[in-house]
């Protein structure tokens, strides 16, 4: 079984990385973060594109760097499947020879096998002669992940692999990617900061800021109700707000807080009477009604105005406002028809008490 451990640290004038990795062959890690945050920095200092000022990388117990034994193997003996985010390939090769460049001029008879089941997984091997230039955007990433497989790495670096691609191409390229994971059992790092793309692929998750794990786990709990201010900000949960604590009720696992004239209802958490806190939750976990509801669990019901109404991609987005305090909720264009909801008019917010978490500084 492959396993990674890596604990490194890289000074760069005012960036400051700090950052410990722990993983087997089982795992897809994601690391998500900002531009600038060192997402990009700990693939190339693993890759050995980078020195670390101090650290040790192991690969299924052997030891690639150490920088306290000064021990160090070069970039191109670490055995790292890399594919990049402009993919790089060799625009003289055909695409056979850009997946074969790492590999034995003669190939033995289970290099080749080895071969034909990279092709047949990545579903290339009918494109082998044909020069890279001429392939359309998924097959070249697919060529690339090739060319990173060849080599039996024990480790494979994938740098934000569905950026440049349609939505569609997006989704084929997730189910390619656990496909290859199951197939070929090596521990993968997918970098991203898309959402949908950690949530689909990742096994675990860090989140990166100014070069620090700021949060990490399972990426559904992460994503979904973050522990961390920071983290809540960089993955843009819509409802932030401020609070006071004014009733605790163990019995039923309730926090009572004060959010303006608003009393709202979150779960239970170590706090005391009189406590300011930061509470979020997410715009699509709020549903929206044109009538009072009545005869349902959700603990937190308000009556509100909708003061703004955007539209994008993704779906509907009302701004609604009860006194001075204010709620973002997300709705889907045919549910905004069928309200029939417009801007100034009143309505109502509710939402369980279990889809609001407490936010730590």
């Amino acid at each position: 079984m492959n396993s990674i451990e890596a604990q490194l640290n890289y000074i760069n004038n005012n960036f400051n990385l700090s950052v410990d990795i722990k993983m087997t062959d089982s795992d897809r890690l994601i690391l998500y973060g900002p531009s600038g945050s060192g997402k990009t920095t700990i693939l190339k200092l693993l890759l050995g594109l980078l020195q670390p000022n101090r650290g040790k990388i192991s690969i299924s117990g052997q030891v690639i760097l150490d920088t306290q034994t000064e021990t160090y193997i070069p970039a191109h003996k670490r055995k790292i499947g890399y594919v990049p985010q402009d993919y790089r390939l060799f625009p003289h090769l055909s695409v056979i020879n850009n997946i074969t460049y790492g590999m034995p001029k003669h190939l033995t008879e289970s290099q080749k096998k080895f071969l034909n089941l990279i092709t047949e997984t990545l579903s290339i091997n009918d494109l082998g002669d044909r020069n890279v230039n001429n392939l359309s955007g998924g097959e070249m990433q697919r060529v690339a992940i090739g060319r990173a497989l060849s080599i039996k790495p024990n480790l494979l670096l994938l740098d934000e692999p569905s950026t440049s691609l349609d939505s569609e191409l997006r989704i084929s390229v997730r189910t390619l990617i656990k496909r290859i994971h199951e197939e070929f059992k090596i521990p993968t790092i997918i970098v991203t900061h898309d959402q949908q793309e950690a949530l689909a692929l990742g096994t675990q998750l860090h989140v990166l800021h100014n070069g620090q794990f700021i949060e990490s786990g399972e990426p559904s709990i992460i994503l979904g109700q973050p522990q961390k201010l920071q983290t809540a900000a960089l993955i843009d949960i819509e409802n932030i707000f401020s609070a006071t604590v004014t009733e605790r009720d163990s019995t039923n696992g309730i926090t009572v807080c004060q959010y303006h004239s608003l009393n709202v209802e979150i779960p239970l958490y170590d706090t005391q009477i009189g406590d300011s806190i930061q509470v979020g939750i997410k715009a699509s976990d709020i549903i929206v009604a044109t009538k009072r509801p009545t005869h349902i669990s959700a603990r937190n019901v308000f009556e509100v105005e909708v003061i703004h109404i955007d539209q994008d991609h993704s779906g509907i987005m009302l701004k609604c406002k009860s006194g001075l305090s204010e709620f973002r909720a997300k709705i889907t264009k045919s549910a905004l028809d069928d309200l029939d909801i417009s801007q100034g008019q009143n309505a109502y917010i509710l939402f369980k008490a279990s889809s609001c978490f407490m936010l730590k500084p």
